[in-house]
């Protein structure tokens, strides 16, 4: 298992949002959040908390913070399209990625309990003959992935 990092600081980037098949949502968060950061909605409070795939009720995926933000900010959360911003150099086209026993983050094989939280994704970036750029695209369970 390997853990997929962040490879700017304190930002993660939505690539073409208001496409059909990208969702994000603003949110109010419990603790504090690094951007790249995966959470799952609190069903008491409604707000963001980091998600844990070794904690119950922390295990389920709703979101990823698009940014830094202390406890009680209201941030943007991508919950289904492509995003940037991580290093995706060790992994393949279509490989998945899951949330982790470590709250908030995201790797390469599954957790205590396995939870998907999307795959590789190859992003052409419009220069002929190039090899296409990874992307990591988001996606809730029930989601078509494609």
């Amino acid at each position: 298992m390997s853990a997929i990092s962040v490879t700017t600081a304190n930002a993660v980037d939505q690539l073409y949002p208001g496409l059909p098949g990208t969702r994000a949502r603003n949110r109010k968060t419990l603790v504090a959040f690094t951007a790249g950061q995966i959470g799952y909605t609190d069903p008491t409070k409604g707000s963001m908390g980091l998600t844990a795939t070794n904690t119950s009720g922390a295990h389920n995926f709703s979101g990823m913070a698009m940014r830094t933000c202390a406890a009680g900010d209201t941030i943007a959360f991508v919950s289904e399209g492509e995003v940037g911003g991580f290093n995706l150099s060790g992994l393949n086209y279509g490989d998945l990625v899951y949330a982790q026993d470590t709250a908030g983050a995201i790797g390469t094989a599954a957790g205590t309990t396995s939870v998907v939280i999307g795959c590789v994704e190859p992003l052409t970036d419009g220069v002929f003959g190039n090899t296409p750029s990874k992307v990591l695209r988001l996606f809730k369970l029930g989601s078509v992935i494609y």
